[in-house]
């Protein structure tokens, strides 16, 4: 498969072909929505908005269109009790990116993409079936998967 095909199917399983979405060159850039797979193919090496946003809007949760994909990642080693372990600075102990993908492997996570955040993390995109019916479902699903896994991230749209 091409890196073009790869992407492709990496939109597909994010977004329907009429979702619009939001991406930045950089992270923290406000940007507004746009034809989510369309854009998202000329936009390769973007941060976007892992789920769809409404039109002329920017990433923000009161602006979810459809509740969809829960992003999950493991920055830290964790202790048996799923807490982060910590150096003699007090600061956690990063997991290794092979650590990483065997500890969700391990826990049987269904994820749709699992991307190198080319930084401290493998990201897991779940992409619901059916999407959430609104944000406070989103948000429980969410809790209780991020529980199981340990996780302490934010919950990302």
């Amino acid at each position: 498969m091409s890196r073009e095909q790869l992407i492709e199917a990496y939109l597909n399983i994010l977004y329907d072909p009429k979702d619009r979405a939001c991406f930045s060159p950089v992270p923290g850039v406000k940007s507004k929505s746009v034809k989510a797979i369309a854009t998202g193919k000329e936009c390769a090496n973007a941060f976007l908005s892992i789920n769809p946003i409404k039109l002329n809007k920017t990433r923000s949760k009161p602006n979810v269109a459809v509740y969809r994909n829960i992003l999950f990642e493991i920055d830290a080693i964790l202790d048996d009790d799923l807490k982060p372990v910590l150096d003699s600075e007090g600061k956690e102990i990063p997991m290794p990116h092979t650590e990483q993908v065997m500890f969700m492997h391990k826990r049987g996570l269904p994820w749709s993409t699992m991307l190198n955040s080319a930084n401290k993390s493998v990201h897991y995109i779940v992409s619901l079936e059916t999407p959430a019916p609104t944000e406070e479902v989103y948000n429980a699903i969410w809790d209780t998967i991020s529980r199981i896994l340990g996780n302490r991230t934010d919950n990302k749209v």
